[in-house]
């Protein structure tokens, strides 16, 4: 049994129609073995959903940027990666229902099943509780990536390239969190890079991006280390 109580507390929402939750962690794999309905509709919506709230925040916050800049902003925030990311940040793929089928596929594969359920419980919160509850979800959840996708600079490049790297050797990647440390008014957060399932370089910032982004600089210089010259013909991460 799916326990309610625990995920609302992870989503910062209480449900008045539990169903609707129930379902958005009901994979199409174990809702064909239960003949059931699966959480595939709700990922089509929370897609359009997040979509418009994501629009939307960068049309009111950030007009000095180009209709380029938004999309480029927009893909970054919406994409695979950010949405497992936020979706494992939020303990979730646990309590996801999967049939036995799909329980020992690839870990590529979980990367956008993470991803549909972050989609599928937006459009729960969505039915629920309307835009305004929506969008607190996603501001809580991926507020940071926003900013992130519309920063310039070598350190998200080094983020950029440790994802492509990790990309194209089929592997996961991750960011754990480790701790929280100082005062509420003056954070420093500490995360570590993981790449399928190894522990790469860990870095600390006074936000969730900026750690990841330091423990991505630092563990591109420990693989650029290892094979160097490969590396760089392969991914193409400038050398400065």
């Amino acid at each position: 049994m799916l326990p309610i109580n625990a995920i609302e507390k992870k989503l910062k929402y209480v449900f008045k129609d539990k169903n609707l939750l129930v379902e958005a962690f009901t994979h199409s794999s174990y809702a064909n073995e239960k003949r059931i309905r699966s959480n595939e509709q709700m990922e089509f919506l929370g897609d359009a959903v997040l979509g418009l709230i994501v629009s939307k925040y960068l049309f009111d916050h950030y007009r000095s940027k180009n209709e380029g800049e938004y999309s480029q902003a927009k893909a970054m925030t919406v994409s695979t990666n950010s949405l497992s990311q936020a979706a494992n940040d939020l303990g979730l793929p646990k309590y996801l229902q999967l049939g036995q089928s799909q329980r020992n596929t690839n870990i590529l594969t979980f990367n956008r099943i993470d991803a549909n359920l972050f989609e599928a419980v937006l459009c729960a919160i969505y039915l629920d509780g309307g835009l305004a509850a929506a969008t607190r979800f996603v501001l809580d959840n991926l507020e940071d990536d926003l900013m992130e996708a519309l920063t310039e600079g070598n350190v998200l490049n080094a983020k950029s390239a440790l994802q492509e790297y990790a990309h194209k050797c089929k592997k996961k990647l991750e960011y754990a969190f480790i701790s929280q440390t100082g005062p509420d008014h003056n954070p420093v957060f500490t995360y570590q890079a993981v790449l399928d399932g190894k522990k790469l370089a860990k870095g600390s910032g006074g936000s969730k991006i900026v750690s990841q982004m330091e423990a991505a600089e630092k563990s591109l210089k420990m693989l650029q280390s290892n094979d160097k010259q490969t590396f760089f013909a392969q991914f193409k991460v400038s050398d400065n």
